[in-house]
């Protein structure tokens, strides 16, 4: 009985280490997600222009309206602790950052920029075209379009793993 609660909770935990997690921005179709595929999600959605987070969790579902006007606060007291700080360089927190910023996968980056200034534009240009890559299309243009497709995706466990070296 209890290898098998240990087998079931190895499972899940393994099953959420390696789930894809994945942010994806498009602009013109207006999506703003983030997705812990099968598990979660939260979605940004416009109702008459004003933003919503539309939750996802499990099949549970609820949308939050974030600028709906909310009774007054309690003020609460905050409580100073005192307890052993360490001390950690700089340099240390960095390298931690760029070994989880490396961990995430860029699956498309596209963006359109029009700065309505053609000379901007024309500095902008060749900045961009060397910029853009395989899986990267910067285009600056002169038609008054902006917008940003990307997908960018992760899981859990790489960034642990990135985050503990």
């Amino acid at each position: 009985m209890i290898v098998t609660i240990s087998l079931i909770v190895l499972a899940v935990i393994t099953f959420i280490l390696v789930t894809p997690l994945i942010l994806e921005v498009d602009t013109t179709t207006d999506i703003y997600r983030l997705q812990l595929v099968a598990i979660a999600s939260v979605q940004v959605v416009f109702v008459d222009g004003l933003p919503q987070f539309r939750i996802w969790v499990l099949g549970w579902q609820k949308q939050i309206d974030p600028l709906r006007i909310k009774g007054p606060k309690k003020n609460k007291k905050k409580e100073t602790s005192r307890g052993n700080k360490r001390n950690r360089s700089a340099a240390r927190i960095w390298k931690k950052v760029r070994a989880v910023l490396r961990s995430f996968n860029v699956q498309y980056f596209e963006m359109d920029i029009d700065t309505d200034d053609y000379a901007a534009n024309a500095v902008l240009y060749p900045i961009a075209l060397a910029v853009s890559g395989p899986r990267t299309f910067i285009r600056i243009n002169f038609d008054d379009r902006t917008s940003l497709k990307c997908r960018i995706t992760n899981c859990i466990g790489k960034i642990l793993f990135a985050f503990t070296q």
